[in-house]
Parts: structure tokens; C-alpha cells; sequence
């Protein structure tokens, strides 16, 4: 085939694609077989550039050297047309794979996976197990879902407030409160609030309490079942206090003999019942730590007096009444003195003094300390006593110090002496205590 043919049958398959024939300056009539001819494929087309065509006609191609452009005449313009590759050679395809085409060229082409996109739907990957449908049930047996979590999975609303149950056959089940106080064996607790509940809760019925070797906890008012030595303990001041109980079906207390109780402090003792046993605790003597009668009736007081009773403890006559008794009262001077001993304590409530002389103004401190005359003794009294009076006396109940224990020294000091007196009586009233 000659290159004129080849580029004539070329330009008929071209034109042929758009629906026009396309035509160069031919004769007017061209021979029928060189028409067939024209449309012969042929694989190469190679067209001669130039600059311009007088007379186009339509579907005419035109490679229009200055732009080096290809030209299509649709019969009143000339459309440019894209070439892919060159004139000479054959189409550029992309890469292997699946195309990606950015608009203007070939992109990166994706590997071609499409042999499994069937099997993506076969049964091995339906996520219910089967390649018609989905299955719930089957769904979540295949994504791992155990019988008691797909219980809770598929468990209908309530639509109130309720507990969630697994029972034994793993199947899960809702519960009132009512219900759940049932399952827990809870039914003589009654709706209290939580604080009430585990502080002090009201129990309707029988209120057991499990048995352990040791405690749980130390928390005052725990009750503790002890198993090793079957016995109940009650937690109190920090230590445990066991209940007493009776062998028989019933609890109960544990009641001293008949009689007048008498108690060690631990446990029941023999209990009073005869004159005897009332005799060997009786005694006429005060201080024997035993009950005390009279020989008639008369009130207590009378018969043994009370340990807190005021009475007058300590006195002290300084001078008789003399001109030269003055001499006596210089400021400094202890005047008089006292130590204080026995199974007691003493509680000063008052001291009282009177004076004798010519319009006497004396002042008295009262101090008490284990070394006599001690140079920073205790000082009893909040302020010193004045004392002026020569008939009732003057008193004070104020003090900084009333407590004195056994051991101690307790003495009286001149403070001050503006008219000294003759004669200066103290009385010091209290009671006495036992030693802390």
C-alpha cells in the first residue's frame, strides 16, 4: 500500500469516528474503489504539515505546524483535537493495576485486587456467617460473644429501676429492690438509707452473724463470733467483751444468786442471804471500808460523815493577846506551818481569820510546797487575805491553787503588817479526795 493510501484510509476511519468523511484537495468525483480503498484501517496515519488550507472542508484534518497542533474542521471552525502520544506512535497507557486518571494524565494505578472481590462476599467474611443475609445471633457468636454476653446484648429495656441477675443457666434476668433483698437473703432489712443501713440498722427478724476465727474489724460496737472458742464478743473501749450465753435454745442474762447481789467487778459473787454473812461486812468504826450502823435510827450524815463534806481541816493561834505578841508579825515571817499526810488529798474551800490588838491591818499569804519555806513555793490563794476584823473575821473562797497532795508543806506568810496585832487566829476549811 502506497503512503498516499495509508493516509487516506487513515483520515476515512478518522472521520468515520466523528461522522463526517474527511477530505484533502481530491477530485470532485474519486473513483468507487478508491473510496473503499480510503477506508481500509490502516495502523500508522502521517500527515504532512502545513501552514494553512485555502478552502477546508468539513471533517478536513489539519496539523498546523507553527502551534504544532492537530485540527478537525467541523465545517465553520477548526477544533483542536488532544493527541495521546505522538502521530507516529500508538496510544501511552497507564500502569499496570486499575487506571487513576488525574484529569489531564495517568496517575499511580491501584493493584488490581478485583479477584477478591467476590470472595469478600462469600460466607468466610459476611460477618454473620452467611452469604445471603445477616444473621444477628450468627453475628455475635462470630465476633466472640459468650451466651451471658449476648444475654445482656439482646436483654429488653425495663424501663424502671431495676438490678441485673445472671442466673445458673447463664441466661440474665431483671430484679426489683423487692426481688433483689429476696435474692440476697435480705427481706428483714428495712428500706433505710444507706448511713442507716451500716450504722444502726433495724432488723425485723433474726439477725445472724457469720462465724470467723478472727475479726474483721475494731470498730466499737462490732460483734465478733468467735469459732475457735464458740463465743460472742461485743467490741467496747477498745477491747473485746465476751457475751454470756446459756447452753439452752434461748439467750439470755446471766442472773447473781438470790439475795443481796454482790459483784467482783467481773463476775457474780455469793450473794448476801443471812445475818451472818451481813455481820461479816458490818462495823461500827469509821475507815474500815465497811458498812457502818448506828446503834438507832438516824440519818447518814450523822452516823459517818460523807468524804466531800466541808469541815475545818487545819487552825493556827498566833499569840495570846500580849503587848510583846506583836513582835511575832514581821513581814517574811512564816507563822505558821502544817504537813499534809495520809491516804487523802485535801481541797481547801475557804480560810477565815481574826485578829486582836489596836486597830490591827495585817495581810497573810497561804503557800504549800515539798521543801518547807521553799523559795518558789504554790501559791493557794488568788490574792493575800486582809485582815481587820476583830470579831467574825475576814474570808476568802478565791483561789488559784485549792488542791494540796499528800507530801507537801503547807505554811502561812506575813506579806504585809501596817498595824501588827496581838493575837491572829486562821481557820482552813475543806475536804478531803482520793489521790488522783
Amino acid at each position: 500500500m502506497n503512503l498516499k493510501k495509508r493516509i487516506l484510509g487513515g483520515l476515512v476511519a478518522i472521520g468515520l469516528m466523528f461522522g463526517v468523511m474527511p477530505c484533502f484537495a481530491q477530485p470532485a468525483n474519486p473513483p468507487i474503489n478508491n473510496i473503499v480503498n480510503y477506508a481500509n484501517p490502516i495502523s500508522n496515519i502521517i500527515l504532512t504539515p502545513v501552514y494553512n488550507v485555502p478552502n477546508p472542508i468539513k471533517g478536513m484534518l489539519y496539523y498546523y505546524l507553527p502551534d504544532n497542533l492537530l485540527l478537525f474542521y467541523n465545517g465553520s471552525a477548526w477544533d483542536t483535537l488532544n493527541i495521546v502520544g505522538n502521530l507516529e506512535g500508538g496510544m501511552t497507557y497507564p500502569d499496570a493495576g486499575i487506571a487513576l486518571s488525574t484529569g489531564t494524565a495517568w496517575g499511580t494505578s491501584v493493584t488490581n485486587n478485583s479477584a477478591d472481590w467476590n470472595t469478600a462476599y462469600t460466607d468466610r467474611y459476611k460477618w454473620s456467617g452467611i452469604s445471603t443475609g445477616l444473621t444477628a445471633s450468627t453475628g455475635r457468636t462470630s465476633l466472640g460473644g459468650t451466651t451471658v454476653g449476648q444475654a445482656f446484648f439482646t436483654l429488653s429495656n425495663p424501663s424502671a429501676v431495676t438490678f441485673p441477675r445472671i442466673n445458673v443457666d447463664n441466661t440474665v434476668s431483671t430484679r426489683s429492690a423487692t426481688q433483689l433483698k429476696t435474692d440476697l437473703s435480705l427481706e428483714n432489712v428495712t428500706n433505710e438509707s444507706k448511713s442507716t443501713m451500716f450504722s444502726s440498722p433495724d432488723f425485723t427478724g433474726n439477725a445472724n452473724i457469720a462465724p470467723r476465727s478472727t475479726p474483721v474489724s475494731t470498730d466499737e460496737g462490732d460483734l465478733y463470733y468467735d469459732t475457735e472458742d464458740d463465743s460472742l464478743y461485743l467490741r467496747i473501749n477498745t477491747s473485746w467483751i465476751a457475751l454470756n450465753r446459756n447452753t439452752g435454745t434461748g439467750e439470755s442474762m446471766t442472773y447473781p444468786g438470790a439475795g443481796i447481789a454482790v459483784s467482783t467487778g467481773s463476775a457474780w459473787s455469793t450473794s448476801v442471804t443471812t445475818s451472818a454473812t451481813m455481820a461479816s461486812n458490818i462495823s461500827d468504826e469509821l475507815g474500815t471500808g465497811k458498812m457502818v450502823f448506828a446503834e438507832e435510827e438516824a440519818d447518814l450524815d450523822t452516823i459517818a460523815y460523807i468524804l466531800t463534806d466541808t469541815l475545818a481541816l487545819y487552825g493556827a493561834v498566833l499569840g495570846v493577846g500580849n503587848a510583846n505578841d506583836t513582835t511575832a508579825f514581821t513581814v517574811d515571817n512564816v507563822i505558821w506551818s502544817q504537813y499534809i499526810d495520809g491516804s487523802h488529798d485535801i481541797v481547801i474551800t475557804e480560810v477565815r481569820a481574826v485578829v486582836y490588838g489596836t486597830t490591827p491591818d495585817i495581810d497573810i499569804a497561804l503557800l504549800y510546797d515539798p521543801n518547807f519555806r521553799d523559795g518558789t513555793p504554790t501559791t493557794v490563794l488568788t490574792a493575800d487575805l486582809t485582815v481587820t476584823n476583830t470579831t467574825t473575821g475576814n474570808s476568802t473562797t478565791s483561789f488559784s491553787n485549792d488542791t494540796i497532795t499528800t507530801g507537801n508543806w503547807l505554811w502561812i506568810r506575813v506579806d504585809q503588817a501596817d498595824a501588827k496585832p496581838k493575837q491572829l487566829i486562821v481557820s482552813i476549811f475543806g475536804y478531803r479526795i482520793e489521790p488522783e
